[in-house]
């Protein structure tokens, strides 16, 4: 495993790749300090997104739906990952950061379906209104009058 990678991400696939199952402990505790200012959280958020993304980008050829057979025979990988978790990786670790391509792919198909259906007008309005709540509420943290509602 790369150091750079998440190691409580890339090892699971690693055991996965050799053949085994990994269970997750429901009851598992970890304790850490948390971070105090959102920038910290922000920069955060950002570090682990990328690792994950390099932990994927490794670890790719579980992302496939069938056996890989292409390569040098170092690189060949006696794995083939199932269906199921595939599919899971693809929809759990995949799309979420792959996300904003959807919601701009509804954003222009609910503009350009505008004139078509008052339905679609909805929704483009419902879109507007959430975007704009978004941009307004980060300039309300910006300026300090308002803390973060989800926190705990």
């Amino acid at each position: 495993m790369n150091p750079d990678q998440l190691s409580d991400f890339v090892l699971p696939l690693k055991l996965v790749e050799q053949g085994y199952r990994v269970v997750y402990d429901p009851d598992a505790i970890l304790k850490e300090p948390s971070l105090k200012a959102p920038k910290d959280e922000y920069t955060m958020r950002v570090r682990v997104s990328l690792r994950a993304l390099w932990g994927l980008w490794d670890m790719r050829h579980l992302l496939t739906f069938s056996p890989s057979s292409s390569g040098t025979p170092s690189q060949v990988r006696t794995f083939a990952p199932s269906f199921l978790y595939s599919w899971q990786l693809w929809s759990h670790k995949v799309q979420r950061y792959l996300c904003f391509i959807f919601l701009i792919g509804a954003y222009l198909a609910n503009l350009a379906l505008w004139p078509e259906s008052g339905f679609y007008k909805l929704l483009f309005e419902l879109q507007n209104m959430a975007y704009w709540a978004q941009s307004y509420l980060q300039s309300l943290k910006k300026r300090g009058t308002v803390q973060n509602c989800f926190s705990s």
